[in-house]
């Protein structure tokens, strides 16, 4: 799975939890949401990605980040089931429409349900990606994380001394930037692998290119937009 599908499926699985408990978290933590579901797929080379997406692999190298983020003052520790929660859904996921190596590197084999029919998970990835959307901008989190981004560029801009520019303040804007060029990145992948199905019109592939693009529109908007009456903070 792609990162538009880890993202939305992660999304919209913690929503139920957050309007049950009337909880509200911060953008920041909505970011973070979107990180950890991604995380593990940074891992995503030969090697690296069989230890990584097994179950010790995924979550040793996800809660060592999580803790180094702790440490650093920028997620809270409360915030930590619900990181569970989008860790489960990127193995889940992995397991349904790609491979998954459980019990790596004890037991080698690699675990898929619809691993071998590609345009089943590209389907599952479009219908999870439009129903996001539709979520994260009627919750209004797509217009906070808008604002926010946009105190966090500006904080960037002002930073004139080479030494600011490694501040722990900017970690959240770094971390946004590396989704965005994560997600164009996995775009370009898709397009070169596929290329001899997008030649040959299957609609399926067309639709997944398309819904990604609109993705990284959305984001595009979020890290370079100008919100109106935006309050510095």
């Amino acid at each position: 799975m792609f990162i538009i599908g880890h993202t939305a499926l992660a999304y919209l699985l913690t929503q139920p939890f957050l309007y049950l408990g009337k909880a509200k978290i911060k953008t920041s933590n909505t970011l973070f949401l979107f990180v950890f579901a991604n995380l593990i797929d940074v891992l995503n080379f030969p090697v690296l990605r069989y230890y990584g997406h097994s179950l010790m692999g995924t979550f040793l190298f996800s809660i060592f980040w999580f803790y180094v983020f702790y440490k650093h003052k920028l997620i809270e520790k409360k915030f930590f089931p619900l990181i569970f929660i989008v860790l489960c859904s990127h193995v889940i996921a992995d397991y349904l429409f790609s491979n998954y190596n459980f019990f790596a590197p004890f037991i080698s084999t690699q675990f898929s349900i619809y691993g071998d029919n590609i345009r089943i998970g590209l389907k599952v990835e479009i219908a999870l990606t439009i129903l996001f959307g539709i979520f994260f901008i009627l919750s209004k989190d797509y217009q906070k994380m808008k604002a926010f981004f946009y105190t966090e560029k500006v904080k960037f801009l002002k930073k004139s001394v080479l030494n600011g520019l490694f501040s722990s303040e900017h970690v959240y804007f770094y971390l946004f930037i590396f989704l965005y060029l994560f997600s164009i990145g996995q775009l370009i992948f898709f397009i070169t692998r596929d290329i001899d199905f997008l030649m040959e019109n299957i609609k399926t592939d067309w639709v997944f290119v398309f819904v990604f693009i609109a993705f990284i529109i959305v984001f595009t908007d979020i890290l370079f937009g100008n919100p109106k009456n935006t309050k510095m903070k």
